[in-house]
């Protein structure tokens, strides 16, 4: 049992009910995710942003969630004025 060339989760001879818990679980997911992948590969354009607008929409990265409640509590409020200041002084210059 090992993941193949291709990158798919090969079991040799071995069914899905002579597997342990963890390799269960790790032929399933992989099994899942490359259809997924194989799904994805081929979406239109149009169809691909749908996927990136629904995904943004219900399961957002931590690091939005995050940046989303400090910006509605205000937390960066202070940091972005002092920035914002910063570029009206010409205190900034272009990366």
């Amino acid at each position: 049992m090992a993941w193949n060339a291709s990158g798919a989760f090969d079991l040799g001879s071995r069914s899905l009910y002579s597997l342990d818990k963890q390799e269960f679980g790790a032929a399933m997911a992989n099994s899942a995710v490359e259809k997924i992948a194989n799904a994805i590969g081929r979406l239109t354009p149009q169809e691909l942003q749908e996927l990136y607008v629904w995904l943004d929409q219900h399961h957002p990265q931590p690091i939005d969630e995050r940046i989303a409640v400090d910006l509605a509590s205000g937390s960066m409020d202070r940091a972005i004025f002092r920035a914002l200041d910063d570029e009206n002084m010409g205190r900034t210059q272009p990366l």
